[in-house]
């Protein structure tokens, strides 16, 4: 099955704010965490339930190398990103 893959506004916001944190932090950075997070995605929409569910009908993929969780929920073929938190944060409803 092939899926589609969308971000609701308040999880693309928070890929952008982390994207200018990292940017900020160190040169280079926020493309490193970009493409782990192209890596992540990558992987769900090949894969969807290969990660388990947490909370509901949530799955969350974690990053390897940053301390980030890609909260998903799976509906038919489309794939919608709830949140990409910090593991440290809760997530909002």
């Amino acid at each position: 099955m092939v899926y589609d893959l969308v971000l609701l506004p308040s999880a693309s916001k928070e890929v952008q704010e982390t994207l200018l944190w990292y940017e900020e932090q160190q040169k280079g950075l926020e493309a490193r965490f970009y493409k782990e997070l192209q890596i992540a995605f990558n992987e769900i929409t090949k894969d969807p339930d290969l990660f388990q569910k947490r909370y509901r009908d949530v799955r969350i993929r974690f990053l390897k190398k940053f301390k980030y969780g890609v909260h998903y929920q799976v509906n038919q073929n489309l794939i919608i990103v709830l949140a990409v938190v910090h593991t440290a944060q809760k997530p909002r409803k």
